[in-house]
């Protein structure tokens, strides 16, 4: 079959996904706009492409691109609302995105209890613990009903904030937990953030009362945390990512603002797809359009909010300019 792109999320790029993966029997063959006779790069009279003359006539970028696509991720990406620019999905893909791990080189390498989520690639692995290495890891539980979000777990190495592992499943909640608890275990007893919402709940009973985790993130409201410390007050956090407005609308534009300046190394070529569907609700608030999912894009973005907060690599001094994506030199970090 032969379709444009429409949204990420939909029949098509279910079909098309399943096919560049090599899971659906179909082959994926990317056609650009130009492939269509007429759509040449010679200037007219106006000395215009007939591209650059076409993308004058629509004011939203996003659907241009998505109409007349130069590559897949143009034409997948959500229309009107994706925080995500093309060229940051872009930058991603070509230069910080890799293969994880062959399973073969794992099995024997890692707990016994994770060889499950091998399978259809549910857990992948960059990077193997390091030595007296800090990891955050945080977790996005769902019900793990088949069709519905999935629960997902992310591994960031605090040093680089680098992704080193990510897990996503359908798996019932209680192996759900005990996968996440080995994981999180395996990199050297990671600080454990669990959104506290719904299912989070039961994740937060099976560490602390079954498993008996030891480093389960607290929160602290960051207002309340100011006044604590100039009163010398105790620590009165409770366990668990509280899943607020505030604090959601705190974590996306965050984990936003992290990619848009090249701050943390997201390898999950499946996290960027998930990206492409992330778009601003009417109210304001991010959440993945249509049929797609967002559960990759919430953990990482606790985990890397809990990991700025564990390095200080903010600067808060009024003299310093916040690092842009507009300078070379912050891409050159990973080159």
């Amino acid at each position: 079959g032969i379709s444009t792109g429409s949204e990420s999320g939909s029949f098509f790029h279910a079909m098309w996904s399943g096919a560049c993966a090599g899971t659906n029997g179909f082959v994926g063959r990317f056609l650009r706009y130009d492939q269509r006779p007429g759509r040449e790069d010679t200037r007219g009279d106006d000395g215009l492409t007939w591209y650059e003359r076409t993308e004058r006539r629509y004011p939203d970028q996003q659907e241009f691109h998505r109409m007349y696509p130069r590559n897949a991720v143009e034409a997948f990406i959500a229309a009107g609302g994706c925080p995500f620019t093309i060229e940051t999905i872009e930058y991603y893909l070509q230069s910080v995105v890799k293969p994880w791990l062959a399973k073969g080189g794992l099995l024997g390498k890692i707990p016994s209890t994770l060889n499950e989520f091998l399978d259809f690639d549910e857990l992948q692995i960059w990077e193997m613990p390091m030595a007296g290495e800090s990891y955050i890891a945080s977790s996005d539980p769902a019900s793990g009903e088949e069709g519905k979000d999935y629960s997902a777990t992310q591994i960031l190495k605090l040093s680089s904030l680098e992704q080193v592992a990510e897990l996503r499943t359908h798996k019932d909640i209680d192996v759900y937990t005990n996968g996440t608890w080995e994981l999180a275990r395996w990199y050297n007893t990671a600080e454990l953030v669990v959104e506290r919402n719904n299912h989070g709940y039961t994740v937060l009973n099976l560490l602390i009362n079954h498993l008996f985790y030891s480093n389960i993130y607290k929160h602290n409201d960051p207002i309340d945390q100011v006044e604590k410390r100039r009163a010398a007050a105790t620590d009165t956090g409770k366990y668990g990512w509280p899943s607020t407005r505030p604090n959601n609308a705190l974590r996306d534009n965050t984990i936003i603002s992290g990619t848009r300046e090249f701050a943390i190394k997201i390898c999950s070529a499946r996290w960027w797809d998930e990206a492409t569907a992330f778009v601003r609700k009417s109210d304001g608030s991010y959440g993945a359009s249509r049929r797609a999912h967002d559960d990759l894009i919430t953990s990482m973005g606790m985990a890397y909010l809990v990991a700025l907060s564990r390095t200080r690599r903010i600067n808060r001094s009024p003299k310093v300019r916040m690092r842009t994506s507009r300078n070379p030199a912050f891409k050159e970090r990973w080159s």
